[in-house]
C-alpha cells in the first residue's frame, strides 16, 4: 500500500469498482458482493486477464485494499436532447392505448376495417365500424 493513501472500508466495496490490494500482483474489477454478518463479505471480481475469482474478505483486510475507482451508482451522462426525442416518441406511440382520440394511427388509415389496431383497441374514430373481437375459449 503507498504512503498516505487512505484504508477502504468493506462497505466501500461496490460493483463495478476497480479494487487494489484482492490480489497480490494487480488490481482488479469487483462484478459482485455477497455479505455474511456485517464482519465478512465474498467478492467477485474479474483480473485484467478476463478471469473471474472469489475472495472472502474480513475486516482485517481492510488496511492492505484500496479502491482506485469507484464506480457510479447511476450514470447521467447521454444527450439529453435524445432522450427528449425518445420520450416524445413513446408518448405519441403510447397515446392510442390511454387515449384513443388522439390516436394519430387509426385517422390516417383507410378503411377502418383493415386497420390492425382497430381490431384490437376499438378506437373511438373506427369503433361503430370494427367488428368486436371473437371470444377465444
Amino acid at each position: 500500500m503507498t504512503e498516505g493513501a487512505a484504508a477502504t472500508n468493506l462497505e466501500q466495496l461496490t460493483p463495478k469498482a476497480r479494487v487494489h490490494g484482492i490480489l497480490p500482483t494487480q488490481p482488479v474489477i469487483v462484478v459482485a458482493i455477497e455479505w455474511y454478518g456485517t464482519n465478512a463479505v465474498n467478492v467477485t471480481y474479474r483480473d485484467d486477464n478476463g478471469g473471474l475469482g472469489e475472495a472472502l474478505l474480513y475486516r482485517d483486510h481492510e488496511l492492505s485494499l484500496r479502491v482506485e475507482q469507484q464506480a457510479a451508482a447511476y450514470a447521467f451522462d447521454a444527450d439529453p436532447h435524445l432522450f427528449k426525442l425518445a420520450s416524445e416518441a413513446l408518448r405519441i406511440r403510447m397515446a392510442a392505448y390511454f387515449d384513443p382520440a388522439t390516436s394519430a394511427r387509426c385517422r390516417t388509415r383507410s378503411p377502418p376495417s383493415t386497420a390492425s389496431c382497430c381490431r384490437v383497441r376499438r378506437c373511438a374514430s373506427c369503433w361503430p365500424t370494427t367488428p368486436a373481437p371473437a371470444k377465444r375459449s
